[in-house]
C-alpha cells in the first residue's frame, strides 16, 4: 500500500476460496499497518491460520538466522486433533528434541508442539530413539515413518523394562531394513499385523525379553530376513500361528523361540533351506514339543545344530528322518537332545546306519 500523510494504510485481503486467509494487522491510529514486520522487541505478529479438515498450512515461524528446528502449522484433523505448531523434524533434530521431552515434556511441548503432531515424513533413522526411556508412553501414532529404514534399539529396555505400549498400527513400516531389537525388554502388546515388513532383513531379538506380546502376525512378508537370531528369546506369551512366513532366505536361527513359551504346530512346513545355524533355537522352551519331520527335505544347509532343543524338557518327537539329509556333512549337533523328554539323548552318530539316535533309536 502507498503512503499517505493523511490516512493510514489499511491492509484489505482479497476474499478468493482458494488463497488461504492472510494477516489482517490491527489498526493502530500512530502506527501504519505493514504486511511483513521486522523483528522488534514489542511487536509480534498473530497468525490465524485457516482450520483445513485434513490438509497442514505451511506457515514456518522460525528464522532462517537462528538455526532453531523448523516449525509447521498443523491443522485439526483426523488424526492430531490441535491446532499449533510442530516440529519437522529430520534425523539429526529428532534426536534434539526427544531428549528435550523426555527431560521436560511440557517445556518441549512449548516448543516443539505435541511429539504425536511431528512431521516425521524426512526422518530416516529411529534407531535408540527411546532407548532406556523407562516411563515414556505417549502416543505416537500419527508419525509418518514411511522414510524409515531402522528402527533398531526404538523402545529397547537396558537397566529395566521400558512402559511403551501405544498403537502404532498404522505406522507405514515398508522402508524398513532393520527391526532388530526394537521391542527388547519392553511390556509393549499391541496389534501390528498391518505393518509392511517385506523389505526386512534383521528381525534378531526384535520380541526378546516381551512378557506381554501375544499378537498374530501371521501375515507379515518375512522373505527378505536373513537373522532371525532371538526373535522370541524369552518371549513369555508368544505361541500364535506363523504358517504362513516365508523363512527360505532366513541364514540365522540361532536360539529363535529360546525360553520362550512358544509350542505352536505351524512352524512344521517351514522351509529352511537357507538356515546355516541353528544353535540352541529350542533350548529352554519347556513347552515345545512339535513334529518337524518335514523340515528333512530343507535342513540341508545346517552347520550348526548344537543344543538345539537342550533343556526343552516336553520335547519328545522322533526325527530320524533328518539323519539322511545330514549324513555326511559334518553337522554339529553336540547337545542337541540333552535334558530333553526324549528316551535316547545322545548325540547322533552319523557313522551308524541308519544314523541315530535323533530323539528316538532310528531303525
Amino acid at each position: 500500500p502507498t503512503k499517505s500523510p493523511t490516512t493510514p494504510a489499511t491492509l484489505a485481503p482479497t476474499k478468493s476460496p482458494t488463497t488461504p486467509a492472510t494477516l489482517a494487522p490491527t489498526k493502530s491510529p500512530a502506527t501504519p499497518a505493514t504486511l511483513a514486520p521486522t523483528k522488534s522487541p514489542t511487536t509480534s505478529v498473530t497468525v490465524a491460520p485457516t482450520k483445513l479438515p485434513t490438509t497442514p498450512v505451511a506457515t514456518p515461524t522460525n528464522s532462517p538466522t537462528t538455526g532453531a528446528p523448523t516449525i509447521s502449522q498443523v491443522a485439526e484433523g483426523p488424526c492430531c486433533n490441535v491446532t499449533g505448531s510442530a516440529l519437522v523434524a529430520d534425523d539429526n533434530n529428532i534426536r534434539i528434541a526427544v531428549n528435550e521431552y523426555l527431560n521436560d515434556a511440557s517445556s518441549a511441548m512449548a516448543t516443539y508442539g505435541p511429539i504425536n503432531c511431528w512431521d516425521t515424513s524426512r526422518v530416516t533413522n529411529m534407531s535408540d530413539l527411546f532407548f532406556d526411556s523407562l516411563l515414556f508412553n505417549d502416543p505416537l501414532g500419527c508419525w509418518n515413518t514411511s522414510s524409515v529404514t531402522t528402527f533398531r534399539k526404538m523402545f529397547y529396555g537396558d537397566s529395566s523394562r521400558t512402559r511403551y505400549n501405544q498403537d502404532i498400527s498404522s505406522w507405514d513400516t515398508s522402508s524398513a531394513i532393520d527391526m532388530s531389537f526394537m521391542f527388547f525388554k519392553s511390556w509393549f502388546n499391541q496389534n501390528i499385523q498391518s505393518w509392511d515388513v517385506s523389505s526386512v532383513k534383521d528381525m534378531s531379538n526384535m520380541f526378546a525379553n516381551t512378557p506381554l506380546f501375544n499378537h498374530n502376525i501371521s501375515s507379515w512378508q518375512v522373505s527378505s530376513v536373513v537373522t532371525m537370531e532371538k526373535t522370541f528369546y524369552n518371549s513369555k506369551k508368544f505361541n500364535n500361528d506363523l504358517s504362513q512366513w516365508d523363512v527360505s532366505n532366513v541364514e540365522n536361527m540361532d536360539r529363535v523361540f529360546s525360553e520362550s513359551e512358544f509350542n505352536h504346530p505351524s512352524i512344521k512346513n517351514w522351509n529352511v533351506t537357507s538356515a546355516t545355524t541353528m544353535i540352541a533355537m529350542f533350548s529352554g522352551a519347556s513347552s515345545f514339543n512339535q513334529d518337524l519331520t518335514s523340515w528333512s527335505s530343507s535342513i540341508v544347509s545346517l552347520v550348526d545344530g548344537r543344543q538345539m532343543f537342550y533343556g526343552a524338557e516336553s520335547f519328545n518327537t522322533d526325527l530320524c528322518a533328518w539323519g539322511d539329509t545330514l549324513e555326511n556333512t559334518g553337522v554339529n549337533l553336540n547337545n542337541m537332545f540333552l535334558d530333553t523328554a526324549c528316551p535316547f539323548k545322545d548325540r547322533p552318530n552319523f557313522n551308524s546306519a541308519p544314523p541315530g539316535p535323533f530323539c528316538f533309536q532310528c531303525d
